[in-house]
């Protein structure tokens, strides 16, 4: 990576590496609740109310971290990036955040994954050819 791409260098790429993170703890948050969803109605009549509690508890937690995650995610868009790492993880962002699924193939998702795609390869093929020019 070179100097300018670390992201301390540059803070939307830093946000979002920040953003994924917690996203992947917000999606596990919403696994929990679900996980205790499901066993409210598994529960038996005297664990009922332990269960509603549990699942109430996850269900307060997970709605307030995607609380603060949606707020991140609208700083992330009011960031500019400085550099073509930071530019690549917003659009990494937008794919995740609004996606209906992450292999939806309904429009502009598969045309915004193959995009992405595209850039990260192209990328890496710049970072490749600047790194042989400095050596050589």
């Amino acid at each position: 990576m070179t100097e300018a791409a670390k992201p301390n260098n540059d803070p939307a790429l830093a946000m979002c590496v920040l953003w994924q993170r917690d996203r992947d703890q917000y999606e596990e948050l919403l696994r929990l609740a679900s996980q205790r969803e499901r066993e409210v109605f598994a529960a038996a009549p005297e664990m009922k109310a332990e269960a509603e509690r549990l699942y109430k508890a996850a269900a307060r937690v997970s709605d307030r971290v995607g609380d603060q995650l949606e707020r991140f995610t609208r700083s992330i868009f009011r960031t500019k990036a400085q550099t073509l790492e930071g530019a690549i993880a917003k659009l990494a962002v937008v794919i995740r955040h609004v996606a209906p699924s992450p292999l939806s193939d309904q429009e502009p998702w598969p045309f915004l994954r193959n995009v992405y795609t595209d850039l990260e390869r192209l990328h890496v093929a710049s970072t490749i050819n600047m790194s042989g020019q400095t050596e050589g």
